[in-house]
């Protein structure tokens, strides 16, 4: 009986012995599952690859700021016309400088030609003048003859006949000529512009003087009373004989021979040429 007791004790006893853990086996089991915990991978905890150490922190991507786009200074297109157009400047200033060098030979060229014609014209007038005719008075002559008034009566007049010689080296062909044989009382009387009264107009190449040929071609009659002479010989006036002849050469131009001769004085007429104003003493 009494073993039969000890053996219920036992049985009784048994599994609250069991079922006691002790503070060493309850602390192991709490920290055995705080381990379990700590093992379980977390959501945000990153795929550890094969090749990457299970004990290297894996870098978290830094965010990235977007970048400004960059702009060219000018498109396609912009380049395309920039380039066209500085092309074109550049072979317009060329041309330019190719037109403006050609106009500068122009203008080189037009001077030169205007030189030379110049030159030419300069030697045409030397070789004309040195071949143009020369017709200078060489002699004059006084006379007096018999004449008649215009109601009929005789009387004689006094006349001064010119003569003249062609000093040039081509013929002369002379195309009018005429004077006035007038009595004056000082020079300074005579008109600024000589007055020819009757001028004779020669048929064309009526008159033709060779080089060297001396002709009497002009006769003037004086205008006034007869006596003037008495007057004149006493040296109280002048007498003044001033004309003029005309003359072509062979190039066609046109010349002049303008004379004045005075006398007064002496017993006898002589005329002698005369410092007239200028107008009376010309040759062209």
């Amino acid at each position: 009986m009494r073993v039969l007791a000890i053996a219920a004790l036992l049985v009784v006893l048994l599994p609250s012995v069991g079922g006691q853990d002790t503070p060493k086996t309850r602390q192991q089991k709490k920290d055995n599952k705080d381990q379990a915990v700590q093992s379980q991978p977390t959501a945000t905890t990153p795929e550890v690859r094969p090749s990457t150490p299970a004990s290297a922190p894996t870098p978290q991507p830094k965010e990235q700021t977007p970048e400004p786009e960059l702009k060219p200074f000018l498109s396609h297109g912009e380049w395309v016309i920039s380039s066209l157009t500085t092309i074109y400047v550049l072979i317009s200033f060329f041309s330019f400088r190719a037109i403006k060098r050609q106009a500068d030979i122009a203008a080189q060229a037009a001077t030169a030609a205007q030189d030379a014609a110049r030159a030419a014209e300069r030697n045409t007038e030397a070789l004309i003048n040195i071949e143009r005719p020369f017709l200078i008075v060489t002699g004059v002559r006084y006379d007096v003859l018999p004449g008649t008034t215009p109601d009929g009566r005789s009387e004689s007049a006094s006349h001064v006949h010119f003569s003249f010689k062609n000093f040039g080296h081509s013929p002369a062909w002379t195309i009018a000529l005429g004077g006035s044989f007038k009595a004056f009382a000082k020079t300074s009387d005579l008109p600024r512009e000589p007055e020819y009264g009757t001028i004779e107009e020669v048929d064309s190449y009526g008159i033709v003087f060779p080089p060297a040929q001396e002709r009497e071609i002009l006769n003037i009659t004086h205008e006034g009373p007869e006596d003037e002479f008495s007057t004149v010989i006493a040296g109280e006036l002048f007498w003044f004989a001033y004309g003029f002849v005309r003359y072509k050469d062979i190039f066609g131009r046109t010349h002049e021979t303008r004379f004045c001769y005075a006398s007064s004085g002496g017993r006898a007429i002589r005329f002698q040429p005369h410092p007239a104003p200028s107008a009376y003493n010309q040759h062209t």
